[in-house]
C-alpha cells in the first residue's frame, strides 16, 4: 500500500502514517461489515511490518479478525492477497529475532 502511495499520490498521501493507522484502527472497530473490519486491520497490520514492529502487535491485529463459523477470516475476493502479504512480513520478523 505504501508503494502504491508514493506511485500514484492519491487521497492517502497528505495523512501522515500515525493518521493513517488511526484511520485504519477506526475502520476496525466502526467498519460497516465484517469485511470491511477486517479489510482495516489487514491493512494496519501491513503498515506495522512496514514499520517492523514487533510481530506481537501485529498478530494482535490478526487475532482479532472476524471469522465465520468455521473459523474462516472473512475477507472479500482480492484481500487474500493482504493476508499473504502480512503472513510474509511475520515470518520475515521472526527470522531476524
Amino acid at each position: 500500500m505504501l508503494s502504491h502511495v508514493n506511485q500514484h499520490r492519491n487521497w492517502i498521501v497528505p495523512y501522515p502514517i500515525d493518521g493513517l493507522k488511526a484511520l485504519l484502527k477506526e475502520g476496525v472497530v466502526r467498519g460497516s461489515d465484517a469485511y470491511e473490519k477486517n479489510w482495516c486491520a489487514l491493512s494496519l497490520a501491513i503498515i506495522l511490518g512496514y514499520e517492523r514492529t514487533d510481530k506481537d502487535q501485529i498478530n494482535r491485529v490478526m487475532a482479532n479478525l472476524e471469522r465465520d463459523k468455521d473459523g474462516r477470516i472473512l475477507l472479500r475476493k482480492g484481500d487474500e492477497a493482504l493476508l499473504e502479504m502480512i503472513e510474509g512480513q511475520v515470518q520475515t520478523l521472526s527470522q531476524q529475532e
